[in-house]
């Protein structure tokens, strides 16, 4: 079952997909362990020892959008480059997996919709790199940074097309080169290729203490 499953992700998104055990359980939640997902240079891209998806069974088959209850991930490492014109590494293949649900039939009107209503990380990464911008030496590299020792609880994830959005309820992380702690980090986090923006922000890091927001609006996402 674990490898017809491998094979169907991979053959119908074009992102190579591996699953070390999944656990279906009454058909509203399944547990994965060793999840990895490779971008289409072949670098991993998500990379999770273990997850919990919770849902409705009827709210994710059948229609054009995916709707999750809740997803908890335990050591997972998110690997993403941001690829200019074409947003981040992962935004296809969010498309690709939305896509796997819809009905035969007409295209949509309106694009897709994934969300996730909570996600929990515990003992997990995050890394970003834009191989278009140079390395900072002195202090964060916002350009290309690894989080470790990453925990948070999001809401209300949502990914409409290029549009994506999170409400950041509590984050705490080290970046790894640095070694500069965020101690809490809340914020309602949007991205596009308009506009990035960090609402109702409330960032405590090092021994700075940011409050308000920050928005960045850009003619198109590789002059961000």
């Amino acid at each position: 079952m674990v490898d017809k499953a491998t094979n169907y992700l991979t053959e119908n998104t074009g992102y190579r997909s591996e699953i070390g055990y999944a656990n279906i359980r009454w058909f509203n939640s399944v547990s994965i362990d060793e999840l990895t997902i490779y971008d289409q240079n072949d670098v991993k891209m998500i990379d999770v020892n273990e997850v919990v998806i919770s849902f409705k069974l009827k709210e994710l088959i059948g229609g054009k959008d995916i709707s999750i209850n809740e997803a908890w991930l335990n050591k997972a490492s998110v690997n993403l480059r941001n690829e200019g014109n074409n947003g981040l590494s992962i935004d296809n293949w969010v498309a690709k997996i939305t896509d796997l649900t819809s009905v035969p039939g007409p295209a949509p009107t309106d694009p897709s919709v994934f969300s996730i209503d909570k996600v929990t990380l515990v003992n997990s990464e995050f890394s970003l790199s834009d191989a278009r911008k140079d390395s900072i030496s002195d202090g964060f590299d916002y350009n290309h940074f690894t989080l470790k020792n990453l925990r948070a609880d999001i809401r209300n994830l949502e990914s409409i097309g290029s549009n994506f959005e999170i409400n950041v309820q509590f984050l705490t992380a080290e970046d790894q080169a640095s070694g500069l702690k965020i101690d809490n980090l809340e914020t309602i986090f949007q991205t596009s290729l308009k506009k990035m923006a960090f609402t109702n922000l409330d960032l405590k890091i090092g021994k700075s203490h940011i409050k308000d927001s920050i928005v960045f609006n850009f003619d198109d996402p590789s002059a961000m």
